[in-house]
């Protein structure tokens, strides 16, 4: 019968011994023998640094400005951070997340029928190729957000302009760009007419020219490379090596435009900063906290227990007998009722008399760590990227310690002094990219939540209009930020029904009421009671003697009719608005 061989795991044994000497002068050998499980290679590199492509291979490394931060390890941070993934987040839904409309410019009734055609044109163009279809990956939305993960993640972010084929200066595709592939050049020597558009209250494209150092950028992905120059650029430039060129160069080589989004900093470079640079040693600490917990949890720093011997020593196999135990019976609940028999050598002999030799198993549990470690660090780092953000802590999923007053309250300010400035800001950006492709009639606007308590709402409305300082359009101006949504235009002044836009409506209808004789002498309405009967039916009250009613001279019947011809002239008029 053959013999079984029992292949077993490489020892993880470590013995360390020392000598002792008491104060009697008796000389002691103290041993001490860790046995584990063997944890090579556990501990992995999780390191996430990619080195960018060396510009100087391709030969334009002296030509080009590196960024400050590498914006391949800015955009993949937010993965190894509990923190700034969700904040980043909340800045994209909270800005960009509430989708956009176009609002019709103002303009009187008789030029908005003459041009009709041409609104309508451009509405189409604007709605098909901006908001519902800027590129092939989805509408308007999604690319505003995810352009605004990147600016946030890096500081920068960059959309390709590609120009429309069959209509000349206009774009039909904004592309976004991987912003771990772009480098910008140093702006060029000399200097450039740049033409900015903008239209004057006649709806008449002018031109403002300025004198700027254009820069260019190149997209690197592997050893390819493509050049692009910037927004408002009106030189023709070469996509294979960036130089000028001139009118006859194929429209397949030639540069699109790029639009450039960056976080402005103070710092002399061409690129943008994210908002948590400063806090960048935060987000790292943060991460070697949770990478020390993982560790300690799995390897077990603090072992469950010690094994003390006095008076003699462990044979050696009684130390293998519990490397075997811990490597192959330690784990799995079949092994609850096993035993360890330990068997041990007394280190004196029967000549020197007997010794007292004993071996005891100590637990060590307490001294175990109970619960994660750096946990307050971790929430003061957490604390510090949030507010590099100014973002309220419940707007990243934490909920501690917050009531609905308090909700609402921080809701209000993120939307005040974060999230609306930046989406104006956006707005300004995008209203720039529609006047340039000489679109003059529309102006983007981005919606944005109803964070205003409804009753306060009609508490101004109601006092501005009694004041004078609101007007039917403002009213409606108004409405239209309330609702996110565009309302029909209103309609222009008419002399005929004495109807007037700009006018508070108050004062249009007393104009009113007083032409039609319904006013008292100092023009404000006569008190009006209980609703008379007509004229002519049997039981309606004689002048004076009805103390509810109050004619003041007047017959209240006139007052009534009066209020029907307002009331029929007011919807035909807003009939014909929507009509048109």
């Amino acid at each position: 019968m053959g013999k079984t061989s029992v292949k077993r795991k490489k020892s993880n044994k470590t013995t360390k011994s020392i000598k002792v000497e008491d104060v009697n002068g008796n000389k002691h050998i103290l041993k001490a023998t860790v046995i584990g499980i063997d944890q090579t290679g556990l501990k992995k590199n999780i390191s996430q640094e990619i080195i960018d492509e060396t510009l100087d291979e391709l030969g334009i490394g002296d030509k080009m400005v590196s960024p400050p931060l590498s914006q391949t390890q800015l955009a993949e941070i937010q993965e190894i951070s509990s923190e700034l993934g969700q904040t980043i987040d909340a800045m994209a839904v909270g800005i960009e997340g509430f989708g956009a409309r176009l609002i019709r410019k103002p303009m009187t009734v008789e030029f908005a029928k003459q041009k009709k055609q041409e609104i309508n044109e451009e509405r189409r163009w604007l709605q098909a190729n901006l908001l519902d279809f800027p590129n092939p990956d989805g509408a308007l939305v999604k690319l505003r957000k995810d352009s605004r993960e990147d600016l946030e993640a890096t500081g920068n972010s960059y959309w390709e302009l590609v120009p429309s084929s069959g209509k000349k200066g206009r774009y039909s595709c904004y592309n976004k760009m991987d912003v771990g592939t772009i480098r910008i050049r140093k702006p060029d020597k000399n200097f450039v007419k740049m033409p900015v558009k903008y239209i004057d209250e006649n709806f008449a494209i002018r031109e403002k020219t300025f004198l700027k150092r254009f820069r260019r950028f190149v997209q690197i992905v592997g050893t390819k490379k493509r050049f692009f120059k910037e927004f408002r650029d009106p030189r023709i430039i070469d996509a294979r090596d960036g130089s000028v060129a001139g009118p006859d160069l194929a429209l397949k080589f030639r540069a699109n435009e790029i639009f450039h989004f960056k976080l402005y900093t103070s710092r002399r470079t061409p690129y943008g900063l994210p908002r948590y640079t400063g806090n960048l040693i935060a987000v790292k600490g943060s991460r070697s906290a949770d990478e020390t917990n993982i560790l300690t949890q799995q390897n077990n720093h603090v072992p469950s227990m010690a094994i003390t011997v006095s008076g003699g020593a462990l044979t050696d196999g009684s130390i293998e007998r519990i490397q075997e135990f811990v490597d192959q019976q330690i784990k799995g609940d079949s092994n609850y009722s096993k035993f360890l028999i330990l068997e041990g050598e007394s280190s004196h002999d029967s000549l020197s008399g007997q010794g007292s030799f004993k071996i005891e198993i100590k637990p060590l549990t307490e001294a175990q760590h109970s619960d994660a470690l750096w946990q307050q660090y971790d929430q003061n780092n957490a604390d510090k990227v949030r507010r590099s953000f100014r973002l309220p802590p419940i707007l990243t999923g934490s909920s501690k310690d917050y009531d609905r007053a308090t909700a609402q309250v921080s809701e209000r300010l993120a939307e005040k002094y974060v999230f609306n400035p930046e989406r104006e800001e956006m707005d300004t950006h995008i209203n720039a990219l529609i006047m340039q492709q000489s679109l003059k009639y529309w102006t983007f606007k981005s919606n944005s939540p109803n964070v205003t308590n409804d009753e306060d709402i009609v508490k101004v409305i109601t006092g501005g209009e009694r004041s004078g300082g609101l007007t039917p359009r403002i009213s409606r101006m108004l409405l239209e930020d309330i609702l996110n949504r565009e309302l029909p235009p209103i309609a222009e002044a008419d002399k005929s029904t004495g109807w007037d836009p700009d006018v508070p409506f108050s004062f249009t209808l007393a104009s009113l009421m007083q032409s039609a004789g319904m006013a008292n002498q100092n023009g404000t309405m006569a008190p009006q009671g209980q609703t008379p009967k007509p004229p002519g039916q049997p039981g309606r009250p004689p002048v004076g003697q009805n103390k509810n009613i109050n004619f003041d001279g007047f017959d209240p019947y006139v007052v009534l009719e009066g209020l029907v011809k307002l009331r029929d002239t007011l919807e035909e008029t807003f009939e014909e608005d929507d009509a048109s």
